[in-house]
């Protein structure tokens, strides 16, 4: 998890690009995957992908902060299993519209405030100059087993 919503999208794609170079992720659509426009831009979307939900949507059955896995990308559609309380893809499976600009976006990173509530096994957080006390709390106590804090030199180098 980051502070910043850039950090974390900088993030996912580094992760989404290692998963692809490794054969792990599909990657163009003559592979299985399917680029949407998202609330924050267009998203390609594959198969495995891990997803997070960004707002309430009643009529899918999710809640802001969501997490899921992609099943199956097709014209117009993502079906995705939700996270559930037996662990990831554990949960409901859903079939989400995406001709209508869905709130949706990678979840291999999220925002500490789409955590605040969470737990996890291991947290990875990492830390900016742009995160106070409070936030710092909130990052650094969603594991049950383990955190680990990254910071940049660059980004800490004044202080």
């Amino acid at each position: 998890m980051a502070h910043r919503r850039a950090d974390v999208r900088a993030i996912n794609d580094v992760i989404r690009a290692e998963l692809q170079n490794r054969g792990e992720l599909a990657q163009g659509e003559e592979a299985g995957a399917r680029t949407f426009q998202t609330h924050d831009g267009k998203r390609e979307f594959a198969p495995g992908d891990h997803i997070v939900f960004l707002e309430n949507n009643r009529d899918l059955g999710v809640k802001n902060g969501m997490l899921g896995t992609v099943e199956h990308v097709s014209a117009g559609k993502i079906v995705a299993q939700l996270d559930g309380p037996g662990g990831q893809g554990r949960g409901e499976r859903v079939s989400i519209p995406m001709g209508d600009d869905q709130a949706i976006d990678h979840g291999y990173a999220t925002t500490i405030h789409k955590n605040q509530g969470a737990q996890v096994d291991h947290a990875y957080v990492m830390a900016s100059g742009t995160m106070d006390r409070h936030l710092t709390y909130v990052a650094m106590t969603r594991h049950r087993d383990g955190v680990q804090l990254y910071g940049s030199q660059n980004e800490f180098t004044s202080r």
